[in-house]
């Protein structure tokens, strides 16, 4: 990027892989890139930086007036604190919902430093490896039972409420800090009186602080107009001698480690909620476990097999997955894991790998490692995936073109679903919905894979939790999932060769309501009739577990009770327990055992809106009625309504040229429909032998 900027290049770096390509594509858009940074490291950074500089993006996609203060921790500070607890210096030590004991990196000097500490208090909200090893601990309220405000970004302030009343007997942690130092009240009139004295002078359109406060309150937030700030000149001579000190990395093994933060528990804060234990991967499908992710070639030269038991660094034994994509020399392990005082679902699942990471002098924290030995141990450990296959066996399931191919024919990579809609003739009689039908679109383009809606889903249908056994005995019961396929190097059906550095594709699969549903005329008992609104519905009370709907379903959508999973002891919660039976949803039945179920797009949900709409003596609006997937997701990719309304935007994307049916050469007519991916390429992928964007070599 430099020398096409005409701008001094670095003197020691040089790219193992050629990026010339790459080079000029954001080169030729000037201002509309992004390069991020992934790592604490102060040179990587400012290499980052000047690369934006470079392409104009400072000042353009990187804002300056609304910086981000999500972050705000002091990884030197808290290095001397350590130092210095060691040492004896520090007299009392009073810690809010931090667990150093458990997630820093050096947990022993911590955890030794607090046995030399005269006063530990711990203000947590939970027992944690830190609350234990404190002198006091006083139980903080639970975030939502809490009053605070915020600042997540400069100028854009924000308030929390709590709700009615707090579930145990516990206090804020900031009401407590009030207590101690003498100060009247609760935290309530606290922030209302910082609010009063900080942000009310900030604005122009109240004159009474009292209704600059409701107001507040009542939205929730309140931004302040960002000051211009002037875009800073970057010092390259600067630039130059950082990258230097990146590209001189210190000498160690052919193994990098990258540790990372799990989609579903985080840095282990959330590792006690069965539902994100068993929420899969998105990319290896996993759960209930963390695991050494390394690329199918780099374990081919190493000797390593999918669920080989290895030692990291002679200490952390974990099982090896092979997950495709991830780069020759480095391997990946997720953080979050191992804990050991969280809760019964928590505790002893995984490995802590926390003390794998590195601290630079400076007491910076970085979740890598440019030296790792790993060694295999001669054992296996069986993980748990929701998806054990990875290609689509020629079929359709997913299609996918490029945007040059788009621009030219805005039907291609679907040119087959005319034909098919063509050849649709049936011996049934149409059947015409009077009313409402109502249907599903998911845009490939938009769907990310992130999982939002698969928990969503969730907790809106009482879903149970089922455990790892069961998941490996393919049990799982989640009425949505999301499958992932990877491209592939070759044509062959029967045994594709994944590519090294495969395009991935994501497919939220649910019930597909299918106007001409299989599973509905191999029922015995008519448990999953047809409704007069295009619903595939399901009569639990009628149903006698004879799975034989499950059979005769091409989608493997339906889940069927093993177990009475409501009365699962081994977890802290299940659906009989005093707490969680907070956790349900009133208005979904709690299935029993020998039942079968699936999605019912939501229909709850639905018959709450009709209701409204009947007392307000109106019709149904577009759009008013989301499911728990639809208000879940964050890149709205799926949308729901009424394909009989014309204007609705539901029937619009059923009508785009990209709309087909998943397996709708089988004539089952669904209700949900896709959207042809476009991937932002001017020419077919590489992988593609039929080079048009189809997903026949796809896995």
């Amino acid at each position: 990027i430099a020398k096409k900027s005409g701008e001094k290049t670095l003197s020691a770096a040089k790219s193992p892989v050629d990026i010339h390509e790459l080079g000029d594509e954001l080169m030729n858009h000037p201002s509309k890139s992004l390069i991020v940074s992934g790592t604490n490291d102060v040179s990587i950074q400012v290499l980052v930086n000047g690369i934006n500089f470079l392409l104009a993006n400072l000042g353009g996609t990187l804002e300056f007036e609304r910086s981000s203060l999500i972050k705000g921790g002091c990884d030197h500070s808290f290095s001397n604190l350590i130092k210095e607890m060691n040492e004896g210096k520090v007299d009392a030590l009073i810690m809010h919902n931090v667990n150093p004991a458990y997630d820093y990196a050096e947990a022993d000097k911590f955890v030794s430093g607090l046995k030399k500490t005269g006063l530990t208090v711990s203000l947590s909200s939970k027992n944690d490896e830190t609350a234990k090893l404190a002198n006091y601990v006083c139980p903080d309220n639970h975030y939502l039972e809490s009053w605070n405000d915020a600042e997540p970004y400069n100028n854009l302030y924000s308030i929390t409420q709590p709700t009615i009343h707090n579930i145990f007997d516990t206090r804020q942690a900031q009401e407590s800090l009030m207590a101690w130092v003498g100060i009247e009240g609760d935290f309530r009139d606290f922030i209302k009186k910082h609010w009063e004295d900080n942000l009310f002078g900030k604005q122009s359109e109240y004159l009474l602080f009292t209704d600059f406060w409701n107001n507040s309150v009542q939205k929730g937030v309140f931004e302040v107009a960002a000051e211009v700030t002037e875009c800073p000149v970057f010092d390259f001579e600067y630039f130059d001698r950082e990258g230097t000190k990146f590209t001189k990395v210190k000498a160690g093994g052919d193994i990098e480690l990258v540790l990372y933060e799990s989609i579903a528990i985080g840095p282990g804060i959330m590792a006690n909620n069965p539902w994100l234990q068993e929420l899969p991967d998105p990319m290896s499908k996993a759960v209930w476990d963390n695991y050494v992710a390394v690329s199918p070639r780099f374990a081919k030269d190493k000797g390593w097999e999918q669920e080989d038991m290895v030692k990291v660094n002679g200490s952390i034994e974990l099982p090896i997955l092979i997950q495709p994509g991830q780069p020759y020399g480095t391997v990946s392990i997720a953080l979050g894991y191992g804990r050991t005082d969280c809760g019964k679902v928590g505790d002893g699942i995984g490995k802590n790998v926390f003390s794998l990471g590195e601290i630079a002098p400076t007491g910076l924290r970085n979740n890598y490692n440019l030296s790792v030995t790993i060694e295999k141990t001669g054992e296996t450990y069986p993980l748990a995936t929701t998806q054990t296959h990875h290609d689509m066996k020629g079929r359709e399931i997913v299609k996918e073109t490029t945007i040059a191919e788009y621009a030219m024919n805005n039907s291609a990579g679907n040119e087959n679903h005319k034909i098919l809609m063509d050849k649709d003739d049936t011996m049934y009689p149409d059947y015409e919905f009077p009313g409402a039908h109502w249907g599903l679109a998911i845009d490939f383009n938009q769907c990310t894979g992130c999982n939002a809606c698969v928990v969503g889903c969730q907790a809106e249908n009482n879903i149970a939790v089922i455990g790892k056994e069961e998941v490996k005995n393919r049990r799982i019961m989640h009425w949505l999932r999301i499958d992932r396929y990877f491209s592939t190097e070759t044509d062959e059906i029967n045994s594709p060769v994944v590519s090294e550095n495969p395009d991935v594709f994501h497919q939220p699969v649910m019930c597909q309501h299918c106007d001409n549903a299989p599973c509905e005329n191999v029922c015995p008992v008519a448990a999953t009739p047809h409704t007069k609104e295009g619903l595939n519905a399901m009569a639990y009370n009628r149903c006698i577990g004879t799975r034989y709907c499950m059979n005769n379903c091409p989608y493997r959508v339906r889940r069927f009770n093993w177990y009475r999973y409501l009365d699962n002891d081994k977890f802290d919660y299940n659906f009989n327990d005093e707490i969680s039976k907070m956790v349900l949803n009133p208005d979904v039945v709690v299935r029993e055992r020998g039942v079968v179920e699936k999605c019912s797009f939501c229909v709850q949900r639905i018959q709450e809106v009709k209701l409204v709409a009947k007392d307000e003596n109106r019709a149904i609006h577009d759009g008013e009625i989301k499911p728990a997937c639809v208000q879940a997701c964050p890149t709205k990719a799926l949308t729901f309504g009424d394909t009989n309304m014309k204007s609705s935007e539901v029937n619009k994307k059923f009508d785009d040229a990209r709309a087909y049916g998943l397996l709708e050469e089988l004539h089952t007519v669904p209700s949900v429909q896709y959207l042809t991916k476009v991937k932002n390429k001017e020419a077919a992928h590489k992988d593609h032998g039929h080079g048009h964007g189809h997903d026949h070599n796809h896995s």
